[in-house]
């Protein structure tokens, strides 16, 4: 997943202000992303990282590119070339890869004419698209893709819609397309996507293991309008991260050289500055706005609307509320129970633990999530991780316990008493009506009763339609 920032304002501003000093600017986020939906390479977008920007118009209307295959932090030209950079109209995209090799041809952000695009996120089942959205292509918007990222092919697709809608993409008008326009052609981009992976014959969805949900948090400008989308193809999931802000002036608190809390300041009901970024650049929430699931963003003028993106996968009820809304991946390694019961301890403020010369560079603090609790959310959690205290009364009974685990992928059950050992092993007896787990361990303090602890976790492995497995053991039971 890739970090993106977008910038419009009526006045120039250094590119150094938004992309190297913020407290989280997207030097940072390419180091330190702590909102990415797919944590499997940790925290890092090092896959290379590009800003465009536009210049005086007397040099033409295309933007000014500038992409590398150098992690952000670590490239020495970004430094020169933000700190004496301005404009009015910025992209910058650090980029994470999900497709395409380590190359130049593959870094954001793209550009045709004057228009230019980047993408945060994938399209459904690519593999299985490819082949069908390049066949729909003229050959001009074929040819013209010059990497192998499902984002450029998004690009290309997006021209030949543009084309076909009665709109020549070359043809840098001094004004732009429009942001009618511009937004008609996203909207019908990101219905193509949806029409190639609707497509997939199920057979093969389902003997591939196919995923075909789309994130598609696009970002596309001719020079004078924005289009943004926060989209997945999921009438349940939650899509990417998005935010923006807008306000008059975007400083710092203080002169101070190395003042980095900087912040949106509004005088007046006015705007002449607007944000977008995957990732706010600061910690104060009253600076940034999240834009809803499926929705698309319009800056036209320093002017900011957002309107809901309807498709099938649009619900008109009032109400509706997306189960995965506040659902973060981190949460799927822990177990229901634990946030049932711990939610006033866990929630009530972010707690960490580090050894004490860790924290100079110690904590980086998760955002703020409430425990899981919407019904459509639970079935999903397939491993669980729960800590048993034999010298407590447990806050749950045999109904519970066996409703929570059964059928589950992987329970793993550390077992905790006092120092003394001196309680029983009653509190595990709950765990008896438990079935058809793939994968179960029980470990921790389990002297006394170690062969009674390998026959549940045989017992919690049986299938639930099995005749109970007798305790024989060298272990007397409570």
């Amino acid at each position: 997943m890739c970090r993106f920032l977008v910038y419009r304002g009526s006045d120039e501003i250094l590119l150094s202000k938004l992309i190297l000093d913020p407290t989280h600017s997207i030097l940072k986020q390419s180091f330190d992303s702590r909102l990415r939906l797919d944590t499997r390479r940790g925290q890092n977008n090092a896959d290379g990282f590009g800003i465009g920007f536009y210049t005086d118009p007397k040099l033409g209307h295309a933007p000014c590119l500038f992409t590398s295959t150098i992690p952000a932090w670590n490239c020495t030209n970004l430094h020169r070339i933000a700190s004496k950079t301005a404009s009015q109209l910025i992209f910058a995209h650090v980029r994470a890869t999900t497709e395409g090799s380590l190359s130049e041809d593959n870094c954001h952000p793209f550009c045709h004419g004057s228009l230019m695009w980047m993408h945060n996120g994938g399209l459904g089942g690519w593999k299985y698209i490819k082949r069908r959205l390049g066949q729909r292509l003229a050959d001009k918007w074929y040819l013209g893709v010059q990497g192998g990222t499902d984002s450029e092919w998004a690009f290309a697709l997006f021209l030949d819609t543009l084309e076909r809608m009665g709109h020549d993409p070359s043809s840098q008008p001094p004004n732009g397309f429009g942001p009618t326009v511009l937004r008609k052609v996203l909207l019908k981009t990101i219905a193509l996507i949806n029409e190639l992976i609707d497509e997939i014959p199920e057979s093969t969805i389902q003997s591939e293991n196919v995923d075909t949900r789309s994130l598609l948090n696009f970002a596309v400008t001719d020079g004078k309008s924005i289009i943004c989308t926060r989209y997945i193809s999921s009438a349940t999931d939650e899509a990417a991260s998005l935010y923006y802000s807008s306000g008059t002036e975007w400083g710092t608190r203080t002169s101070a050289v190395n003042d980095r809390n900087y912040q949106m300041e509004r005088r007046d009901k006015g705007a002449d500055i607007v944000l977008v970024a995957s990732e706010p650049l600061t910690f104060e929430r009253e600076n940034w706005v999240n834009v809803p699931t499926n929705s698309i963003l319009t800056i036209h003028n320093q002017t900011v609307m957002v309107h809901p993106i309807i498709d099938k996968y649009y619900d008109r009820s009032p109400y509706h509320t997306r189960p995965a809304e506040r659902l973060h991946p981190a949460i799927l390694a822990v177990n229901r129970q634990t946030h049932a019961e711990a939610s006033p301890i866990l929630y009530t403020k972010n707690i960490f633990l580090a050894h004490g010369a860790l924290l100079a560079s110690f904590p980086r603090l998760r955002p703020w999530y409430p425990p899981v609790k919407e019904q459509g959310v639970l079935p999903r959690i397939r491993r669980f991780h729960i800590q048993v205290r034999l010298d407590c009364d447990p806050a749950y009974d045999a109904e519970a316990v066996t409703a929570a685990f059964s059928g589950a992928d992987e329970l793993v059950v550390e077992v905790r008493q006092s120092m003394f050992l001196g309680a029983d092993h009653g509190t595990l007896q709950l765990f008896e009506g438990v079935r058809s787990v793939k994968a179960v361990r029980i470990y921790g303090s389990t002297f006394g009763f170690e062969d009674y602890a390998r026959w549940l976790e045989q017992l919690m492995s049986s299938e639930a339609d099995s005749l109970k497995i007798e305790f024989v053991g060298g272990n007397d039971r409570v």
